[in-house]
């Protein structure tokens, strides 16, 4: 067979067919131009080999002095692809796009599980200050890629056809233009042998994330720019590794948001690092549960808070807030026990949230001068565990809730309570403030202990000067003391249990004090030192309101004035001990509102309970008790509010001194009642075992019961009353002073109305002398002035009836008894009432009688009678 002859042109052309498929076979490939081009140009390509193919490398690691763009002009399969430059000091950044044709490109293939295939790999490694190597073209495949290399991989194509997972080994991934630069699959920050890696991006992703331990350096997350704020609402687990989400560095408005939750093992960092005054750059976790198996730290140089929204649950073991300038803010209700440490700045709980739903029982460290709790909350609060170090505490917003503390907390900084409610205790015997912790109160706020054992300012709180405009209560079943001279002027609150004032005059501030009210079990308010606040008493659910001095000897002055919407007990010291020393209580500012007013005179022989000065006018009784000797004297008017005075106190004397208007019953059913000043038309009723006495005069009408005694004056003085009953067994005392002049030598009950005695069960007649001198015949006493009729009843003296113009002995001398004489005898004439007396009149013995002519002088006397 003849061979035949080749056209040598057509040689040339077979052979260069060969060459050009030769490049576009499966090989790496390196890009050797410093200079922009076509990756299908087999020019710019070492050795004319166009990288290519599923298990290819493209290598662009030559040395360029600018940005240099390789340009897609068709779809290129590729495995791996290299960036780099040998001389940084003058490199450029590399630039991968599509040619401005959608369909141009980047398929990113791997064989995972086949003998000669691997997980795609975008390597960046060292480029010039600042420079990048920038993909735009779209990148597609199945298998996701691995970033390595210290450099920065910037994408900004759609990628929605690329699946399997992005994982960030080394260096940055920086996702730019559109929000789904990673595919589909999750992306994954870190790894073995990861160093430093970090995914930055100012777009949202809804991609899940799963970060790993690095051999170098802690996973990050963060803003890529000025104004690059983003929201990642993918799930983020820790695969036993720690993350950092992080703001831009020379930002001031981009804000990061993590919503999809964090789970695993590892710590979380938040970290603000917007710079600038103004700035309102921040990181924010919200939606699903911060849930890792680890910390929650905050820091950051930021001028703004960081912002958890999301539930902080149970696995996390604590919460950190180390920024002096960016602060933390939980706002959800958190479930997790651990502890919370401020080493800087401050962390808020705000809106609605709370620490463990509330009941916190964890150690909060507010470590430094610099560190700050500010609880802003609407909700309830109790702190059970103990609050330490130099920082201060700050209870603001929430005015109708209530932050407790009740552990032994010894945090020296300041405790400011700007809103609501403070509370020291919660019901029990624990709960305590560093007593370097200095307290301020603003307007409408209170600070208030809850405790049911002994709480005292100086020992178990500051026992310096309360401060502000708020006010204190006093919540628990214990006793609460107030010693510093305080300056709060929003008030008192007594709902429950005892407050004790001591030291000073203004432990109280310069508030109202408000005891009892719905709530309350009883409150106590007990002092040794004066005071000028005003008083206000509401009813409480059970138990009793009441006010006293609080130990012997500590005798005290209230001039404020006292409103009444319940009743009150006003008391003195409630103890006893030997000796003189008394505990005087004095009340000068008047009391007025509705309700009873119960005076105990307790305790020390000589304790003293007087009102004084302003008028006592509540609508209600009045009634004293106790087992004091001290006089109870009420000098004050009680006015015609006053439903009834009563006296039930056998030791106490009840001493009414003022211009008395009241028109209610008067009772005495133990001890003494002396009206020393003036009563209305009062209706007194002495009963067994009461006495009546006193130098004033009583309006109305007084009987005197079985066992009760009526002793005009306080010694020898005259008593005027209206009506006068002396029933059976009534005792009529009368005192006499042979060496007093004749004007004041015997008491004189003056009665402007009728007086009665019981016919047949005479009233006693109990007679006593208080001189030692002697009396002169003629002279006469006048017992009682009346200007009604007497009944005939008959006084029952020394075990006999004494009958009228009888005769009996006393005092060395024969007196005759007339119980309507109408000549009156020589005391208290000017105080005499009507035109009938009950005298008694001094008469010779018997015998000297007869020799004068007794007849005679009986007859004189019974016609100076009639």
């Amino acid at each position: 067979m003849k061979s035949k002859n080749l056209n040598p042109f057509l040689i040339a052309i077979a052979a260069g067919l060969v060459v050009t498929t030769s490049t576009t076979h499966a090989a790496d490939g390196t890009w050797n131009v410093d200079a922009n081009g076509l990756w299908s140009l087999n020019t710019n390509w070492a050795s004319s080999i166009i990288a290519n193919d599923l298990t290819s490398t493209a290598n662009f690691t030559n040395n360029i002095t600018a940005d240099r763009t390789v340009s897609l002009d068709t779809d290129r399969t590729i495995n791996r692809v290299n960036f780099s430059d040998a001389t940084t000091a003058t490199a450029g950044s590399w630039i991968l796009n599509n040619n401005a044709t959608a369909t141009n490109n980047l398929i990113l293939s791997g064989t995972t599980g086949a003998a000669t295939g691997t997980v795609p790999v975008i390597d960046v490694g060292a480029l010039g200050t600042g420079k990048t190597a920038t993909i735009s073209a779209i990148i597609e495949g199945s298998y996701g890629f691995t970033k390595t290399g210290t450099g920065t991989l910037v994408l900004s194509g759609a990628n929605s056809n690329l699946s399997g997972n992005v994982t960030i080994l080394s260096g940055t991934v920086d996702s730019k233009t559109s929000q789904t630069t990673l595919g589909s699959g999750t992306l994954v920050i870190g790894g073995t042998g990861g160093v430093n890696p970090i995914f930055q991006t100012g777009l949202n992703n809804a991609n899940a994330v799963q970060v790993n331990a690095n051999t170098t350096g802690t996973s990050i997350i963060a803003a890529n720019g000025t104004g690059s704020g983003f929201v990642m609402s993918g799930a983020i687990n820790l695969n036993s590794a720690n993350l950092n989400v992080r703001t831009f560095s020379a930002g001031t408005t981009a804000a990061v948001t993590l919503s999809g939750g964090v789970t695993g093992t590892g710590n979380l960092l938040i970290n603000n690092l917007s710079n600038g005054t103004a700035a309102t750059g921040k990181v924010t976790l919200s939606g699903a549960t911060i849930n890792n198996i680890g910390t929650v730290t905050s820091q950051g140089a930021g001028p703004t808070a960081n912002v958890i929204s999301a539930v902080i649950g149970a696995n996390v073991t604590g919460v950190i807030q180390n920024s002096a300038t960016a602060g933390l803010n939980l706002t959800a209700v958190n479930l997790y026990t651990g502890n919370t440490t401020i080493t800087d700045g401050t962390l808020q709980i705000s809106s609605a949230g709370s620490l463990n739903s509330g009941n916190y029982a964890g150690a909060i460290a507010v470590t430094a001068a610099t560190s700050t709790l500010q609880y802003s909350s609407s909700a309830a609060q109790t702190f059970s565990g103990n609050i330490t170090g130099s920082g201060a505490l700050t209870k603001d917003t929430g005015t109708a809730n209530t932050l407790t503390l009740s552990g032994t907390n010894t945090y020296s900084g300041a405790t400011t309570i700007s809103a609501g409610t403070l509370r020291l205790g919660a019901g029990g015997t624990a709960g305590s403030l560093s007593t370097s912790s200095a307290i301020s109160v603003a307007s409408g706020s209170t600070f208030s202990v809850n405790q049911s054992d002994i709480v005292t300012q100086g020992t178990d709180f500051s026992g310096a000067a309360i401060s502000g405009s708020g006010g204190f209560m006093q919540a628990g079943a214990g006793t609460t003391t107030l010693n510093a001279a305080n300056t709060f002027g929003g008030g008192v609150t007594i709902k429950n249990g005892t407050l004790e004032s001591k030291t000073t005059t203004t432990t109280l501030g310069t508030g109202t004090v408000t005891m009892g009210g719905t709530g309350s079990t009883g409150a106590t308010y007990l002092t040794g030192q004066n005071n000028s606040n005003a008083f206000v008493i509401n009813a409480p659910d059970s138990g009793t309101v009441a006010i006293g001095a609080n130990g012997a000897g500590s005798g005290f002055t209230m001039s404020g004035g006292i409103s009444l919407i319940g009743n009150l007990t006003l008391q003195t010291y409630n103890n006893t001990i030997s000796g003189t020393i008394k505990a005087g209580s004095n009340f000068t500012g008047g009391i007025t509102g509705t309700g009873n007013v119960l005076l105990n005179n307790y305790g020390l022989a000589a304790n003293t309970l007087a009102i004084t000065t302003s008028a006592i006018n509540n609508v209600g009784s009045l009634t004293l008790q106790g087992t004091a000797t001290g006089d109870t004297t009420i000098s004050a008017n009680i006015g015609s509010n006053v439903t009834s005075v009563t006296q039930n106190s056998a030791t106490s004397r009840l001493i009414l001194s003022g211009t008395n208007t009241y028109t209610g019953a008067t009772t005495v059913n133990s001890g003494t009642l002396a009206v020393n000043g003036s009563l209305a038309n009062t209706s007194t009723t002495v009963g067994t075992g009461g006495t009546l006495q006193g130098s004033g005069s009583m309006g109305g009408s007084v009987t005197v019961q079985s066992g009760g005694k009526i002793a005009a004056g306080n010694s020898i003085e005259s008593l005027a009353t209206g009506a006068l009953s002396l029933l059976a067994g009534s005792t009529f005392a009368y005192e006499m002073n042979n060496d007093a002049a004749a004007g004041v030598a015997g008491d004189l009950t003056a009665v402007t109305g009728s007086m009665t005695f019981d016919v047949g069960n005479a009233a006693l007649l109990t007679l006593t002398e208080l001189g030692t001198g002697s009396w002169s015949n003629g002279d006469k006493l006048t017992l009682l002035s009346y200007s009604g009729a007497w009944n005939g009843g008959l006084f029952n003296y020394a075990s006999s009836t004494l009958a009228d113009d009888s005769t009996f002995t006393f005092s060395g001398m024969d007196w005759a008894f007339n119980y309507n004489d109408t000549v009156a005898g020589t005391n208290y004439t000017s105080d005499l009432t009507g035109s009938s007396f009950v005298t008694m009149t001094a008469v010779p013995e018997p015998n000297v009688a007869a020799l004068l002519g007794g007849l005679g002088v009986l007859a004189l006397l019974r016609r100076r009678r009639n």
